[in-house]
């Protein structure tokens, strides 16, 4: 399952950056999906009327928010609400299923400012399969929903409840931000 998911990854990436094609070129994508379908998890809509996978989507965000946010949704009825709300048909939802149909992972995205920019939520992976890249290949199959759709941006915000996405907690991290800006303003000079 790993390796699938890394390669799928890996040709998003080129892709994106143009290394195989440009983005809005058919066969590359083609090829993205023809790599999704080899492996033990396909990334596939998230169907309203699966009660199962709706279960298992709400499981998810209680157990994958319990270490780091437990008051998100801190129980089953709390994030059923959340999964039901989320599978609206303006919405964008993904899901990464195992063969058995079993879901591991769930992407959603919220349109805004008239479907240019999508809010990316939730983004969630089993706690057993983190490290798998299938929170990446989510990520990067929302990407292609979002820019069929007409869209150019996806953007995130977070809640930090213990400093785990904060650099201003990091010693130097606004140093590194500004070395970091200087390096991405002289790429895009070259």
């Amino acid at each position: 399952m790993g390796q699938a998911i890394t390669e799928w990854h890996t040709r998003a990436q080129e892709i994106k950056r143009g290394k195989i094609a440009q983005a809005n070129d058919d066969s590359a994508w083609e090829e993205l999906v023809r790599i999704q379908r080899s492996s033990t998890v396909n990334i596939i809509d998230f169907d309203p009327d699966n009660e199962i996978a709706i279960q298992q989507a709400a499981n998810l965000l209680v157990e994958g928010f319990k270490v780091h946010w437990p008051d998100a949704w801190p129980d089953m009825e709390s994030a059923l609400r959340e999964v039901r709300d989320a599978l609206q048909p303006s919405k964008i939802n993904r899901i990464a299923v195992d063969d058995e149909g079993t879901v591991m992972g769930w992407v959603g995205a919220l349109s805004e400012y008239n479907g240019h920019a999508w809010e990316l939520h939730p983004l969630v992976v089993r706690p057993d399969q983190q490290g798998q890249r299938i929170g990446s290949a989510l990520v990067a199959d929302l990407e292609a929903q979002v820019r069929a759709r007409g869209g150019i941006t996806i953007y995130l915000g977070t809640d930090d409840e213990d400093s785990m996405t904060s650099l201003a907690n990091t010693e130097g991290a606004f140093h590194a931000a500004g070395e970091f800006c200087k390096r991405v303003q002289v790429s895009k000079k070259c």
